[in-house]
């Protein structure tokens, strides 16, 4: 739409703008691993479950972005083939660390309460599905011997 490039995250719950209030459109973790399903796309409590089914039975192991650190060290134990040494390159290539900083939003403004609780409440779903997703991460971490960092690379 028009003119909304600038507008503030609080603008656009305020305006109603649908990319923002809609739970058809706050609904997109859980869909990518509930699969293909006409069904996948909508918030409903078959979805989230049949996500938390593929997660459990489909995937080794899902990494979170926010512990970016301790999500390469986990698939290198557990993928070494494929990830040995992706960790130190991580940490060591300062080129490869500080471009992650380039997809970062730009003059970025904290919601207000209003529009977080707001929001929030029309993600429940999903938000059920990550706090799912992030208990497996620790208790998988934790099997692997991998220590959760203070202060954790955020991406």
């Amino acid at each position: 739409q028009p003119g909304t490039r600038d507008e503030s995250f609080d603008e656009c719950v305020q305006l109603r703008r649908p990319e923002c209030t809609n739970a058809k459109y706050l609904w997109y973790i859980a869909p990518f691993f509930c699969g293909q399903a006409k069904a996948c796309r909508f918030p409903t409590r078959w979805a989230l479950e049949q996500a938390k089914r593929r997660v459990k039975e489909d995937y080794l192991f899902v990494g979170l972005v926010e512990y970016f650190d301790e999500s390469l060290q986990a698939f290198e134990k557990l993928l070494p083939g494929v990830f040995s040494g992706a960790h130190q390159t991580w940490r060591k290539d300062k080129k490869v660390a500080s471009s992650s900083g380039s997809t970062r939003t730009h003059n970025k403004k904290t919601p207000s309460k209003e529009s977080r609780q707001f929001v929030l409440s029309r993600m429940k779903l999903d938000i059920e599905f990550y706090n799912f997703v992030k208990s497996r991460f620790f208790l998988k971490l934790k099997q692997l011997g991998i220590e959760v960092q203070k202060n954790s690379t955020q991406v």
